[in-house]
């Protein structure tokens, strides 16, 4: 199998792919121009889709992904609002997309060919709205609202869509600006980046929505640290056991072990990066950690320690202008 880098590139106008054919050679194997800024993307891995955002006319475009890995549109949708983030349902009914501009987040179903339709609900009340993720084990769409200091909670119901009436939110500190989150894969345990003081809140989930808490507070720069503060994104690994977080100001990708037992963050070292790291990802298989520097043009691409979770750089690549968002793919 190989290891696939999706990348979009608004200043460019363009979708990069990207190729390792081994472990130390990596290649651009297809590079798309789009009609405007390529913002947001997401990756359906069993359907073969990748959907990406698009400003200033504001749109869903579609694309398969071929065997080679390589993209071919397949549709475009257009939206009310100017896309910031997309999530989906695990079945792959739904898309859901977040818009920090607009403070809304946008329902749009998927048909048989996995296509978004014209959206069927808009929910306009959350300012600075940057993540959703809808966790499947309640029900429920987490959504984040930056300029609110909360996190916003939404029964959701397949043939009703989210509960608007029925909704519920958790706050963080004030001025703090929730912004990404990250959910553990076996235990009912969240983790949500504050943008604002470059902090992580760990939150206790439960079924009974009302009662998750917030149990932990960290920050994710140093503790002699002065300057800016700035944070972007939040990723925990294969594992569970290590997570990561960038900060645009500091230039930094910090490192945070995870207790097994209480879940809460042991903060372990940073890493210095490109210029303003506003977007990262880990691969499907914990062996790399790939860092795309929004003012430098570049992507890092460090090896993961499987023992230790720390970051040993492997390579840095001038890619296209602006680059916020990346995808990862084995094929």
């Amino acid at each position: 199998m190989k290891l696939f880098i999706y990348i979009s590139c608004p200043e460019d106008e363009t979708i990069e792919v990207w190729k390792f054919k081994n472990s130390n050679s990596i290649e651009l194997i297809q590079k798309i121009f789009t009609p405007g800024q390529a913002q947001p993307i997401k990756i359906i891995k069993k359907i073969n889709k990748l959907y990406v955002g698009i400003r200033p006319k504001y749109s869903i475009i579609t694309y398969n992904i071929n065997l080679d890995g390589t993209l071919n549109e397949f549709s475009r949708t257009r939206l009310p609002v100017s896309p910031n983030h997309i999530s989906s349902d695990i079945n792959q009914n739904f898309l859901f997309v977040s818009s920090y501009k607009y403070g809304s987040i946008v329902l749009l179903p998927l048909d048989n060919f996995y296509v978004p339709q014209k959206y069927t609900q808009k929910i306009s009340i959350l300012d600075g709205c940057h993540f959703s993720y809808l966790e499947e084990r309640t029900n429920t769409l987490f959504v984040t609202s930056l300029l609110k200091d909360k996190i916003y909670l939404y029964p959701f119901k397949k043939k009703i869509g989210l509960e608007e009436k029925n909704f519920f939110y958790i706050e963080t500190n004030k001025k703090s600006g929730p912004r990404h989150m990250a959910f553990h894969k076996k235990k009912e345990i969240a983790y949500s980046i504050n943008e604002l003081n470059s902090t992580v809140n760990v939150w206790k989930l439960s079924k009974n929505i009302k009662k998750i808490k917030c149990i932990q507070t960290i920050n994710i720069l140093p503790n002699n640290y002065i300057g800016s503060r700035w944070a972007a994104e939040i990723r925990l690994n294969l594992f569970n056991n290590f997570l990561y977080t960038s900060d645009r100001a500091a230039n930094l990708i910090s490192l945070f072990s995870i207790n097994e037992e209480t879940n809460l963050l042991k903060f372990e070292k940073c890493f210095e990066t490109e210029n303003q790291p506003r977007s990262f990802n880990i691969d499907e298989k914990n062996k790399k950690l790939i860092v795309l520097g929004q003012k430098s043009n570049r992507m890092i691409i460090y090896n993961i320690c499987s023992k230790t979770g720390y970051l040993l750089k492997e390579k840095s690549i001038l890619v296209g202008k602006g680059p916020i968002w990346l995808e990862t793919l084995y094929k």
